[in-house]
Order: structure tokens, then sequence, then C-alpha cells
């Protein structure tokens, strides 16, 4: 009887703890840290500001480091934590490279605002991918 107690408290700890992770895990999944606007970013190499409004008035921020002469585009989105200050950097070498790099925050990251989800995230992606096929059609992506 005593093994059935114990079974039951520990099953339903597992259960709550379950339960608990499932309703935030976009807290543990996105750690964002946002930026004020007049934010001024110490990256080594020239670059400049982006800004693009989404459908759903969102509005997503990323710089652009341009390469004395270019042989593609590289669309970075970095990791889960910070913003572009932690990983602008990161991009020059790419940029040492060869390749002008576009590093854009998410969704509630860096200077970038609007509601954020796994979905928003994906479907930003793929429209930022769209963007830069266009705007550079004569070189590769």
């Amino acid at each position: 009887m005593r093994f059935l107690k114990v079974s039951f408290y520990v099953f339903s700890a597992y259960i709550s703890l379950v339960f608990i992770f499932y309703f935030l895990q976009e807290k543990f999944i996105f750690q964002a840290s946002s930026l004020p606007d007049h934010h001024q970013f110490d990256i080594d190499k020239e670059f400049e500001e982006v800004y693009l409004n989404t459908a759903e008035k969102a509005r997503i921020h990323g710089v652009l480091i341009k390469s004395d002469s270019t042989k593609g585009v590289i669309l970075y989105f970095h990791g889960n934590r910070k913003n572009i200050a932690r990983w602008g950097n990161l991009a020059c070498y790419f940029s040492d490279c060869n390749y002008d790099v576009l590093v854009m925050d998410y969704r509630g990251y860096g200077k970038s605002r609007g509601q954020r989800s796994e979905q928003l995230l994906h479907s930003d992606a793929k429209w930022l991918m769209i963007i830069c096929k266009k705007n550079t059609a004569q070189i590769k992506l």
C-alpha cells in the first residue's frame, strides 16, 4: 500500500513538471535580449542597419555587412540567446571571405519588435529569404 502511495506522488510530480515545461517551453527556448532603438553597435566592419516591417505589424531589424567584392550573400540567423550585439562580429569573418552578410534579430530580440513564436520565426525566415533573393538576383544567396 505504501508503495502505491509513493508511486502516486512521484507520478503526480512528474506529470506536474511535464505540464509546467510544456506551457513554459518558449521561455526556455527563446532567451531574448532586447535593445533600445538608439543602441550603437560595436562591430569591427562598416555596416548598415536594416529595418523591415512584416504584414503582422512587427519590425524585423538586421545589420548588413558588405564586402569589397562579393561572391554572394549570407543570411545569418543567430542562436536563441541574446541579439546581434553579441553575434555581429562573428559575421565579420564571412565578410572577410568576400561575402555580404545580413545578420537578423528575431522578433523580440535586439531592436526587432513583435510577438514571437516558432511558427512566426519560420515564416519570417522564409520571407527574408525571398527579399534577399529579389534584391540579390545577380549574386549567389
